[in-house]
């Protein structure tokens, strides 16, 4: 497993499969810029030091040049994280294995392209931008989801693969390497997504949807959480593990600490490490870390407020809690969209916040039974299914080591360019040929009517 850009959330995607696998006896190596406290049995972490010249020093990392030197180093799989971490495919090929296309974020439309089919991206959803779709898309609208995409693809090609490709030759690795090319001949797609949260699209048998491979039933409480609560409801605030309370402005957090000790409930506030003036009293209890899905499972748990990751709206849902996203950067802002409109959240934009608003807002979905009704709704479509993510994932995972990467899954026309895909050709031709019928007909007519009149 390559992952070596990537978050903590993006590692908590990751880490079900990756022990998952090992449990099943699958031995598994796992590079990565996170390292994990706990290991388990059959599971080896590869750690590179995530830093701007993180790429290169990668290339240097001696366990990884080993393993690059070695002719006999084979393994089964190679799953990639297929943003900023492209050279993975290299190593894939290096390696004798098939290449799976691991997304820890909804599916992305220049990777369903390289599995082999194109999204129409007025329908499909991205990370930055989303409309409903019950709504008739306006010209407006295409336009924009043309240029997100065409900018998705230019950015992946000009900022991400040509560094790395030039890496490859830099540190005599590999020379002339097509990093897209790689990417084309992927086996498998596996997507941190699910129906009830993204746009439905048409997908290929080699890509599955593996959104909530995280969530968990939750556990009993701490008996120090439990005391604190003491049976009353509760609502919890985490704005995830890139983003905290040191993040906020100093008036921001007065807004928030000052507005959350006038709740009729009590309040579980995860904060930074510098967040000294938000210490714990009788009514909201501060800390650098809480088991956040084991609270949210808690049935005293009344409302989340998050800053609207792609992994804390599944968890929220999962465990039927109604959520309220402040979102800050990329695709929060189209997951807050996304709760408003499905009826299970709202989203308070950061430039808005104030006493009135988010004491309004959160007054709103504790009184407004709808909210969690919604929610529970939608997480009856999430767990109804014949088997978990995180189970689907493990098959097919070792579908693929049976059958050698299961390239019978792959669509016949995946490498057909877009002028044989879309017909572009045979429109162009049929254009040309009635222009000239057209054409042919009018000198014809001319010739007549000056011929008999």
């Amino acid at each position: 497993m390559y992952f070596p850009i990537s978050t903590p959330s993006h590692k908590n995607v990751f880490r079900p499969l990756a022990e998952a696998l090992a449990e099943q006896g699958h031995q598994v190596t796992v590079v990565t810029s996170i390292p994990d406290l706990h290991v388990k049995d059959n599971v080896t972490e590869i750690h590179v030091k995530l830093s701007r010249d993180l790429l290169y020093e990668m290339g240097q990392h001696p366990e990884i040049r080993t393993l690059l030197l070695d002719p006999n180093t084979k393994f089964d799989l190679t799953f990639v994280f297929p943003l900023f971490n492209e050279v993975g495919y290299f190593l894939a090929k290096r390696f004798r294995s098939p290449l799976v296309l691991y997304m820890p974020a909804v599916a992305n439309s220049l990777l369903t392209t390289s599995l082999g089919y194109f999204d129409n991206p007025t329908f499909a959803t991205t990370s930055t931008y989303e409309m409903a779709q019950s709504e008739t898309p306006g010209l407006f609208h295409r336009l924009i989801a043309i240029i997100i995409h065409l900018g998705y693809h230019h950015m992946k090609q000009w900022a991400f693969v040509n560094t790395q490709e030039s890496l490859l030759k830099d540190l005599n690795i590999s020379h002339g390497t097509d990093l897209l090319q790689l990417e084309s001949e992927a086996s498998f797609g596996m997507y941190f997504s699910h129906f009830a949260f993204d746009s439905i699209r048409p997908t290929l048998p080699n890509t599955i949807d593996i959104g909530l491979i995280h969530c968990v039933e939750s556990k009993n409480l701490s008996t120090e959480l439990s005391d604190w609560l003491n049976g009353e409801d509760f609502i919890f605030v985490s704005f995830g593990s890139w983003i905290s309370t040191d993040h906020l402005t100093l008036d921001s957090q007065s807004i928030l600490w000052e507005t959350l000790q006038t709740l009729p409930v009590k309040v579980v506030l995860k904060v930074g490490k510098n967040s000294d003036r938000l210490r714990s009293n009788d009514r909201i209890l501060t800390g650098t870390w809480f088991p956040q899905q084991d609270l949210l499972g808690h049935p005293s748990c009344r409302l989340f407020i998050s800053q609207g990751g792609m992994m804390s709206l599944q968890e929220s849902v999962f465990h039927g809690v109604p959520i309220l996203i402040i979102p800050f950067f990329g695709d929060q802002f189209a997951n807050a969209q996304r709760a408003a409109r499905q009826g299970y959240g709202r989203k308070l934009e950061i430039q808005d916040l104030s006493h009135e608003s988010l004491r309004e807002s959160i007054m709103d979905i504790l009184q407004n039974g709808s909210y969690r009704d919604q929610t529970q709704q939608v997480r009856s479509l999430l767990i109804d299914d014949i088997s978990t993510p995180l189970e689907k994932a493990v098959f097919w995972s070792e579908y693929l080591i049976r059958h050698q990467g299961a390239m019978h899954l792959n669509f016949p026309g995946k490498h057909v360019g877009c002028l044989q895909f879309f017909h572009l050709d045979i429109w162009l031709t049929m254009g040309l040929v009635i222009s000239l019928l057209c054409y042919l007909l009018w000198k014809m007519s001319s010739w007549c009517l000056r011929k008999f009149l």
